[in-house]
């Protein structure tokens, strides 16, 4: 329903450049875990930073790729996940487009009396929206699928950027995932915010 609106409202929009690449600040990052109802636990104060890039390999096809890194607090330990993301895609005519990527999770546990690692890999495919509705503004939402490791769900986002002149804006988005697997669920919620270069 989301998805369906925000396509109609950028129905008269134009098909913004996948050529662009994103410094940004996580201002909030959210890691919760719910292990089939019998136990869950949410951490708190998240925080980090983060890099990302689109670059045109023709006249539809686009290069993208995305590292960041989070710190997460829990009651009794620490968790930083850095993520890895490479990805081809597709650009059509209109303002969609299409994903497939590479996603690699590494997560790190430290905590007072010990501390433990761990990595996951996977894929995901989106398809998504990126439209400037003004001139100055531009507008990114994308809806896909995630199968890392032993878990697999859907992943949401949606933001805005605000194009200051043609080869410099700012950005702001919010991205959630939503992964299950056998011992329960998981959620991860990033807020982000940074500097925008297009080229």
């Amino acid at each position: 329903m989301l998805f369906g609106g925000l396509l109609a409202a950028s129905s008269a929009a134009t098909a913004a450049d996948m050529a662009y690449l994103d410094i940004y600040y996580i201002a909030d990052s959210t890691l919760e875990f719910d292990f089939d109802g019998a136990a869950a636990v949410e951490s708190d104060d998240g925080d980090g930073f983060g890099v990302k890039l689109a670059a045109m390999l023709g006249e539809s096809v686009f290069l993208s790729g995305e590292y960041q890194s989070t710190d997460n607090d829990f009651p009794t330990a620490t968790a930083t996940v850095e993520t890895t993301r490479i990805g081809l895609g597709y650009k059509t005519p209109w303002p969609l487009y299409g994903l497939v990527e590479y996603v690699r999770n590494d997560l790190e546990v430290a905590q007072t009396l010990f501390s433990g690692e761990g990595e996951e890999s996977g894929w995901g495919g989106h398809l998504g929206l990126k439209a400037d509705l003004a001139r100055f503004v531009t507008l990114d939402a994308r809806v896909g699928y995630l199968d890392v490791g032993d878990s697999d769900g859907l992943e949401y986002v949606v933001g805005l950027g605000f194009n200051l002149d043609r080869s410099f804006g700012l950005f702001a988005d919010y991205r959630v995932s939503q992964l299950e697997n056998d011992d329960g669920e998981a959620t991860v919620e990033d807020v982000r915010a940074g500097m925008r270069f297009r080229f």
